[in-house]
């Protein structure tokens, strides 16, 4: 499948690393009232990782490993991670307008991207929920596009650059 990517053994020992020093960085800034155990915070960074080095590749865009401090993959692509491929998408309302959101599902080592949003669109269509500490967008997966469309998009704006 076009849209799915399987982490080499160095991708899977960048992505543990990486993911554990952005849970040093990341402490504090989670929710508080999060039901999950540092252990499965620290997996959940991991995922995210992983999810964002698949991205990069599959999207043939570069990746910084920066985290919060810039989009995650091409310096305009958000990444969200899901554990199951029921999993609706979560747009932070604090995200950039004009920034695809790709919502990707990991299963160990092989990562599908199956849809993306611009966060425009979700605050037109998604659910508004979370809390005043974390509020976000949930944009069912129906209404997300297909990743060919981003392809496109990326494709054209390649094409500009020249």
């Amino acid at each position: 499948m076009r849209w799915t990517y399987t982490l080499d053994p160095y991708e899977m020992k960048v992505s543990t690393g990486v993911g554990k020093i952005r849970r040093t960085d990341n402490d504090g800034t989670t929710q508080l009232d999060s039901p999950l155990t540092d252990a499965q915070r620290e997996l959940s960074d991991i995922m995210a990782v992983r999810s964002e080095i698949a991205v990069s590749r599959m999207l043939n865009l570069c990746w910084t490993g920066m985290g919060r401090k810039q989009p995650d993959v091409g310096g305009f692509i958000e990444v969200r991670v899901v554990d199951s491929p029921e999993k609706n998408l979560i747009i932070r309302v604090a995200d950039k307008d004009d920034s695809p959101c790709v919502l990707v599902l990991v299963e160990d080592r092989v990562c599908t991207a199956l849809c993306w949003a611009y966060p425009a669109f979700a605050r037109k269509v998604g659910k508004r929920m979370g809390n005043n500490q974390f509020p976000y967008y949930l944009i069912f997966r129906k209404d997300c596009s297909h990743m060919d469309e981003l392809q496109n998009i990326i494709d054209n704006r390649r094409l500009e650059c020249v």
